[in-house]
């Protein structure tokens, strides 16, 4: 179908001079296929509303390149927008829903809210907040983010973001990943919940990257609602992120999972097969899945 990158319709180029010079000047465009246009942006950020391009149910394409400031507030705006149309009763899909919040946004958001005195003085609304979870290597000009969607940034970025006029920088305590937090209750703490999500960065099922943010937190031993001393704590090292289908899937069928240390999951299938799920932050935030062995279908887990 033509998709392979192809020189008659610009996708690639053999004047490697000419696109670093065209790369340096800002955004490359290259037309594509009869389908529509190539963005390559390198640099620059740009968008675009293509309303030249609507079709007959009233549907245009948007697309943009955002500073990783500006795409993190979106992002979550647009979230918020789709959860409280989810509240009042929308029932149409989530991307609908996502799209309905972006023309909500633009509705009510109709002029730009200068850094004047005026406005100041009026109780102008603030942005919104975004917490960024960085990791510095003080051998190193970069920093790693935890972020969903991010990697590694330049500490000098970072410094820019908190020296913008408006922003508002709240300096958290750091969490000790290898300390043992715990609570008497069910409901893991804020900070026990963070620094699980923190440590394991994903789902904990082999080869699942659902984020740690977006999943449920196991009990690996069973929580003993009638005696909570018995055991099954709500614990550091007896909790583990599951996204929602894999939670299920380890309470209701025969996978098993153990951890030989904080952070590693062995994982035993229904049958027999076994796999080791493990995070580095060398290898990222994506999962590491091994199998480690095989052990019969009838022998124990």
């Amino acid at each position: 179908r033509n998709l392979m990158p192809n020189p008659k319709v610009g996708t690639v180029t053999m004047d490697v001079k000419q696109a670093v010079e065209d790369a340096k000047g800002g955004q490359v465009q290259f037309k594509a296929e009869k389908a529509g246009v190539v963005h390559a942006g390198v640099g620059k950020a740009s968008f675009d509303v293509h309303l030249d391009g609507a079709t007959t149910d009233g549907v245009v394409h948007v697309d943009g390149t955002l500073a990783l400031e500006d795409a993190l507030d979106l992002e979550r705006a647009v979230q918020h927008g789709a959860k409280t149309l989810s509240d009042l009763g929308c029932d149409e899909s989530l991307d609908a829903r996502r799209a309905m919040a972006v023309g909500d946004m633009a509705r009510t958001q109709l002029a730009l809210d200068l850094e004047t005195d005026d406005h100041l003085d009026a109780g102008r609304p603030s942005g919104r907040g975004v917490t960024i979870y960085a990791h510095l290597d003080p051998d190193s000009p970069h920093a790693t983010l935890d972020n969903p969607g991010c990697n590694d940034v330049l500490i000098s970025q970072i410094q820019a973001w908190c020296e913008a006029v408006g922003n508002t920088v709240t300096i958290r305590p750091v969490i000790d990943l290898n300390t043992e937090i715990t609570t008497d209750a069910y409901t893991p703490t804020v900070k026990l919940t963070e620094q699980v999500q923190l440590r394991d960065q994903c789902c904990v099922f082999p080869h699942c990257t659902r984020p740690a943010r977006h999943c449920d937190l196991d009990h690996r031993h069973p929580f003993d609602q009638q005696n909570p001393a018995a055991g099954g704590k709500t614990t550091t090292s007896n909790l583990a992120p599951l996204c929602r289908r894999h939670h299920r899937t380890k309470t209701f069928s025969p996978w098993t999972y153990d951890t030989p240390q904080p952070g590693v999951y062995d994982w035993t299938s229904p049958t027999g097969k076994r796999f080791r799920v493990t995070r580095s932050r060398r290898h990222g935030r994506l999962p590491n899945t091994t199998q480690i062995d095989h052990v019969p279908p009838d022998s124990e887990p």
